[in-house]
């Protein structure tokens, strides 16, 4: 079995290189998607914690956050080896408020109506079921990921093959021209 190694923590400059990086890459995504400075945007960015809803029993709060690709949510989880913590937007088939789904319906009060809201997928994958703190949080979340949503659906296949050129690490990811003939 190998070990974990902890990560060296960064020194001050690399830190700001490392922030500066991310900006540039939020910047170019958010351009691509025609929402430079969008503060529906900038809500997910930020992230905050959210009460994600299994079962009566099983409610524990989450912390969600837009990752600077601007196109995959990850959250919190507190399981050591959880590989999978992120989804992405265009796995979102419908973000609905309210006590839509079975799950929030069955194991929530309707005094929580209001700050409920729903993450329907396209395929299998189970819906996430949230609580926000407020009426105002959940509405902000609900709109906020409808509009992006939305955006990333109405992008032309062209930008859909030029997004997200940079990542974390700085990587640029060439695709190559489709082939227009036969040789």
């Amino acid at each position: 079995m190998a070990c974990l190694q902890r990560q060296s923590e960064l020194s001050p400059s690399e830190e700001r290189d490392r922030y500066a990086r991310s900006q540039k890459v939020i910047r170019t995504n958010a351009k691509i998607l025609g929402m430079e400075g969008d503060m529906d945007l900038q809500f997910l960015l930020q992230g905050g914690d959210l009460l994600k809803v299994r079962s009566s029993k099983w409610k524990k709060t989450r912390f969600f956050k837009l990752q600077e690709d601007c196109k995959t949510m990850w959250h919190e989880s507190k399981k050591f080896f959880k590989s999978n913590q992120t989804f992405s937007l265009d796995d979102i088939s419908a973000v609905r408020m309210g006590r839509q789904s079975d799950n929030l319906r069955k194991n929530t009060e309707e005094q929580v109506e209001g700050r409920c809201f729903s993450i329907f997928f396209k395929g299998r994958r189970k819906n996430l079921d949230l609580i926000a703190s407020s009426e105002e949080e959940a509405k902000q979340w609900v709109n906020s990921l409808q509009k992006l949503v939305s955006n990333m659906n109405n992008l032309s296949l062209q930008n859909r093959t030029e997004q997200y050129p940079y990542n974390s690490g700085g990587y640029t990811v060439k695709i190559p021209p489709p082939a227009t003939g036969l040789n």
